[in-house]
């Protein structure tokens, strides 16, 4: 095929497999008001949104303590009032709690740890149709502590990690969920105390990293710890180390790689800082933010334009504050939603009345006073969900089975800034495998989070505890958490050993870019592949990849240069895979 012919596939027939993203919306800034819910106000808190009921409404568990008594309440929401489901939970302080899945059943269980007055716990509850029972875990007791779910070793139940004082040492551990219990994984980490703790595949290899900040009695620190087949090691990233603080992970910059808000007392200050993740390496990002001890943040889509925002609060020199900072392309600003300061504090993002924007809740010490809130966004234009992802298939090797799929789309969140979320089942509609933490008809989220697939395009998980026969499926999640309905994997047996139909470019992102952009793409069968960026002219400027690739899917990054490294003008450029006879078409636009 000569340069005039290509280029004329490439614009005249326009199957373009690389739509560009979506131009961000017009931010608004949100009214936050105070729906007067009626919540016990504690301090030393922690709180977690989810649907622990299943009836499609976020529901609430705040744990801290109240009038020098701990506690920890259950609201069930219903059509936004909310009550107290009397759920018999140990009351805890200077703790943490989170949902997960534990035995993939389709609803929601807890972890909870802190102090309960005469000394620290952890327990697990299961929860059996909206009745929680402790299932006796044998896991030690924290306080000043924090935990975190996630699936480090890839087998589809959800571990757990736990850190914090027990009151003859601080330790950090992870514990393997094995079905029938919690087992130490035997991992080694420094023992932390006033700490947080958090997952995130900030690498983009397939599996669950951890992320620690805290005090270990020697000093503050914050590390990143890579998983490499279950094995953990410190990354080396360079991050201020914090403690009385917390961190949070997000891409706010749509790049397709998690990024790192930090806050916490260094030990010589307080500090609010973002680190932008650049293909796993931190860089400060600048953003000029209030340092913060005692404190707490968590990411989202605030004004429903297609980027992260950050809500935060805490103690910040001499006063508390508590404030939304609206992220307009990677620069932050106070929105001024007029929000009490709280120190001893937590928050999170929850649509929990169902009108497509994200409300909060807030709790902490306000000059002295407990309070527990839930603010009410109203204003800013409704988000939309994500279109669901396309192009699924599977493959698999003696030990893992690999899902793959396609970029989905969003009106508001760039492709970049999308998560995916995966449900493995032994029947049609089932979740024994890997529990996707939603409804399957319509795809609503029951927890505020990124999807268990991360920001990845493919995922896998250990063969050994996939059934004979299974079924899949896959849902796209947004920056405001909102889920896509479900598509649908092909049907297959674990002997199979699939790949794509035919060859498929995927939508690149950052599409616009400035910097680089990710390409996706999928072989059917393994062989030589050729996948080369040209401009309008038909002349190629860069040869990303030619050499054999197996089947399945497949990501190539181009940073913006031509075969001699050099940077290309901004304008559109045209990208063909080539695989034999067969080939796929695409386009980028550059910009600076």
């Amino acid at each position: 095929m000569d340069a005039r012919s290509f280029v004329s596939l490439a614009l005249v027939t326009c199957v373009v497999t690389f739509p560009v993203s979506s131009p961000a919306a017009i931010a608004v800034d949100p009214t936050l008001t105070d729906i007067s819910a009626g919540l016990t106000g504690v301090s030393e808190a922690a709180v977690a949104w989810g649907d622990y009921d299943n009836d499609d409404d976020l529901d609430l568990l705040i744990t801290g303590v109240a009038g020098g008594v701990a506690v920890a309440k259950l609201y069930r929401n219903t059509a936004g009032a909310f009550a107290d489901a009397a759920a018999g939970l140990v009351g805890v302080y200077d703790g943490a709690a989170a949902w997960a899945d534990i035995d993939n059943d389709g609803d929601l269980d807890l972890a909870l740890c802190g102090e309960i007055g005469s000394g620290p716990v952890t327990r697990v509850y299961r929860n059996n149709g909206g009745v929680f029972a402790d299932v006796v875990a044998g896991l030690p007791g924290v306080f000043y502590s924090s935990l975190a779910w996630g699936d480090y070793d890839s087998d589809g139940r959800v571990d757990l990690a736990i850190s914090g004082e027990t009151g003859a040492g601080a330790i950090t551990r992870v514990y393997r969920n094995t079905g029938a219990g919690f087992v130490d994984s035997g991992a080694a980490f420094p023992g932390l105390f006033f700490c947080s703790l958090s997952w995130s595949d900030f690498d983009k290899d397939g599996d669950l990293d951890f992320s620690m900040a805290g005090q270990t009695g020697a000093g503050a620190v914050t590390r990143i710890y890579r998983n490499t087949a279950g094995n953990f090691a410190d990354a080396g990233a360079a991050l201020q180390g914090v403690s009385f603080g917390a961190l949070a992970w997000g891409d706010y910059d749509n790049d397709g790689d998690p990024d790192l808000a930090l806050t916490g007392d260094t030990g010589s200050g307080e500090i609010t800082r973002i680190y932008r993740n650049t293909a796993g390496a931190f860089a400060d990002a600048g953003a000029g933010l209030p340092g913060m001890s005692f404190s707490a943040l968590a990411w989202g889509d605030a004004d429903d334009d297609g980027d992260l925002d950050l809500l935060l609060a805490g103690s910040s020199g001499a006063s508390a504050i508590a404030r939304v900072y609206r992220n307009t392309a990677g620069s932050f600003a106070d929105m001024g939603a007029g929000l009490p300061g709280v120190s001893f504090s937590a928050l999170a993002w929850g649509d929990y009345d169902n009108d497509r924007d994200l409300d909060l809740v807030l709790t902490g010490d306000a000059s002295g006073t407990a309070l527990a809130r839930i603010y009410r966004s109203t204003g800013a234009p409704a988000n939309t969900a994500p279109t669901a992802p396309s192009g699924l298939s599977v493959t698999s090797d003696a030990t893992t089975i690999t899902f793959h799929w396609l970029a989905a789309t969003d009106t508001q969140t760039p492709g970049g800034g999308l998560s995916y979320n995966l449900r493995i089942g032994a029947t049609a509609s089932g979740v024994e495998v890997l529990s996707p933490m939603a409804a399957l008809a319509g795809g609503y989220r029951r927890v505020v989070q990124v999807g268990n697939a991360g920001q990845n395009l493919q995922w896998s998980v250990a063969r050994a505890g996939i059934p004979a026969g299974f079924s899949w499926s896959v849902q796209a999640i947004d920056a405001a958490f909102a889920g896509s309905p479900f598509a649908n994997g092909p049907a297959v047996g674990i002997g199979d050993v699939l790949g794509p139909s035919a060859l498929a470019l995927g939508p690149a992102a950052p599409n616009p870019f400035t910097t680089a952009s990710r390409i996706p793409f999928a072989l059917p069968h393994a062989g030589r592949v050729e996948l080369s960026i040209y401009d309008v002219t038909g002349r190629r400027v860069k040869r990303l990849i030619d050499g054999d690739r197996p089947a399945g899917s497949h990501r190539a990054e181009w940073e913006g240069d031509d075969d001699a490294g050099q940077r290309v003008p901004p304008g559109v450029y045209l990208c063909r895979l080539r695989m034999g006879a067969d080939e796929a078409h695409g386009r980028l636009l550059r910009i600076e």
